[in-house]
C-alpha cells in the first residue's frame, strides 16, 4: 500500500529537505498535485495568528450583520420566537448539515480547492492537505446569555428537524436542577403531547438499548451519565439522533468522569453544547468542549 508523506517547513529549507529525502530513497513524484502552485508557500503560524487577531480588531456594528434565513417552524409550537431565536434555528440547521458548495469554500477551517477537476482539501490552521472530504463536525456551541431562550430554541429545533414517520430520540444531559425546566418549557410552549419525554434518572430509566426510540427526548443528569460511563448501558450504546449538553461547561475538565462519559456518547445528527459561559477561567476551557464536538 503506498504511503503519502507530506513535509511542511520554511521555504528556505526546501532544498536541504529534498536532498535529505532523496538520500534515503524518498523521491518526490514528478506530477506533484500539491505543488507550490496552490499558493500555500509563505504562510506560517505567524500569518495565521495575524488573521485571528484581525478578527477581533476594531468595532463591529451588530445591526449591520447579515440577517440569516428563517427555518421552518413546527406546527405544534404555540409561542412566538424572538428574532435571534429564529435565526438560531437556521444556524443550527446549517451546522448539522455542513457541506462544501464550491471551490475555495471554507468550512470549519477546511478549504476546498479544485485542481485539474480533482478536489482536495487544505486545513487553514495546520495547512494539512488531503484528497478525501474531511469528516466535518455536526453541531456546535450555542452560547447565548442566560435568559435568551436556549432551551426553547433547541426544543423547537428537535421538532422542526423530525421527519415524518421517522422520529428519533435526542439525549439531553443537564444538571438535576435543570431537568424540570426542560419539562416545563416543553409543556408551556408546545401543544400537548408534542414530545414523548423520559427522564432517565433514579427509578425511571431506559430498560434496554432499544427503549430510547420510543421517545423524542431522553433527559438525564451529568451524575447519572458519569455513573453509567463504565457500563455498557443504554446511554452509551444508543445511537442518538443528537446529544445536547446543557450547561456544557461542566465537562471542561478533561480528566473528569463527566467529560469521559460525554465523549463516548454516539450521535448521528449533531452534538451540541449549551452554555452562556463556555469559557469560565481560561481559553483552554474550550478544549474539552471541542473534543466533545
Amino acid at each position: 500500500m503506498p504511503i503519502v508523506l507530506s513535509v511542511y517547513g520554511q521555504e528556505a529549507h526546501r532544498s536541504r529537505v529534498m536532498d535529505a529525502l532523496k538520500l534515503y530513497g524518498l523521491i518526490p513524484p514528478k506530477d506533484d498535485t500539491y505543488s507550490a502552485a496552490i499558493g500555500l508557500k509563505g504562510k506560517s503560524r505567524f500569518s495565521l495568528d495575524d488573521k485571528v487577531d484581525s478578527l477581533f480588531a476594531g468595532e463591529v456594528d451588530v445591526m449591520a450583520l447579515p440577517v440569516m434565513d428563517i427555518a421552518q417552524l413546527p406546527l405544534t409550537l404555540r409561542s412566538t420566537l424572538l428574532p435571534h431565536q429564529l435565526q438560531a434555528l437556521q444556524w443550527i440547521q446549517l451546522k448539522e448539515t455542513p457541506s462544501f458548495v464550491q471551490s475555495n469554500t471554507s468550512v470549519q477551517l477546511w478549504q476546498r480547492h479544485d485542481h485539474q477537476a480533482k478536489p482536495y482539501y487544505v486545513h487553514q490552521a495546520t495547512l494539512t492537505e488531503q484528497d478525501t472530504m474531511p469528516d466535518l463536525c455536526r453541531g456546535g456551541i450555542l452560547a447565548d446569555d442566560m435568559g435568551l431562550g436556549k432551551t426553547l430554541t433547541m426544543l423547537t429545533w428537535i421538532l422542526a428537524s423530525q421527519k415524518p414517520n421517522c422520529r428519533k430520540a435526542t439525549l439531553i444531559v443537564c444538571p438535576l436542577s435543570v431537568v424540570r425546566n426542560w419539562q416545563q418549557q416543553a409543556m408551556d410552549h408546545f401543544e400537548p403531547n408534542a414530545f414523548r419525554v423520559l427522564v432517565h434518572h433514579d427509578k425511571t430509566r431506559l430498560s434496554n438499548n432499544n427503549a430510547a426510540h420510543a421517545y423524542d427526548i431522553v433527559l438525564t443528569t451529568y451524575g447519572t451519565l458519569a455513573l453509567e460511563a463504565q457500563k455498557e448501558g443504554p446511554l452509551r450504546q444508543t445511537a442518538w439522533d443528537r446529544v445536547i449538553l446543557d450547561e456544557g461547561h461542566l465537562i471542561k475538565n478533561k480528566n473528569s468522569h463527566m467529560f469521559k462519559a460525554a465523549v463516548q456518547l454516539h450521535a448521528t445528527a449533531g452534538r451540541w453544547v449549551l452554555s452562556g459561559t463556555p469559557i469560565t477561567n481560561k481559553i483552554d476551557d474550550l478544549a474539552a468542549l471541542m473534543a466533545f464536538l
